[in-house]
């Protein structure tokens, strides 16, 4: 196992063949007449990690297209899973974008390939509002 999001695991067959993650803070200017501009923290911004898979039809993934809908049901019910990489626990996580490139069908229209792309947003009380 490479990854998992809840109970979707990420398996050598589906390792990302990119993955980012992104933090960092919010900063406030202050304008002060005839000086530079004071910064101010204001606090943290929650985590975005983006993965883009490339999933086929195989042993493991028998249908692509249920192995979509599992993650279109994911991100229709909102829900919020520990995301694991490796043996780091990243928090808790939303997955708030899908994007679906159709890489190739066999002869009667049923897709064998796609390249799956993810962006979870970080959920740090664990639940959405």
């Amino acid at each position: 196992m490479w990854g998992s999001w809840g109970n979707l695991v990420f398996e050598l067959v589906k390792t990302p063949t990119e993955f980012s993650e992104t933090q960092g803070l919010d900063l406030k200017e202050q304008p002060i007449f005839g000086k530079k501009r004071k910064i101010h923290f204001v606090g943290h911004r929650n985590k975005t990690v983006n993965a883009t898979i490339k999933v086929y039809k195989s042993d493991w993934i028998p249908s692509v297209e249920d192995y979509l809908k599992t993650l279109e049901e994911k991100l229709q019910t909102k829900e919020v899973n520990p995301l694991i990489v490796g043996d780091r626990n990243l928090g808790n996580f939303a997955l708030s974008d899908l994007e679906v490139k159709y890489l190739q069908t066999d002869k009667f229209g049923k897709l064998v390939s796609a390249e799956i792309s993810l962006t979870f947003k970080e959920v740090p009380d664990g639940a959405l509002g």
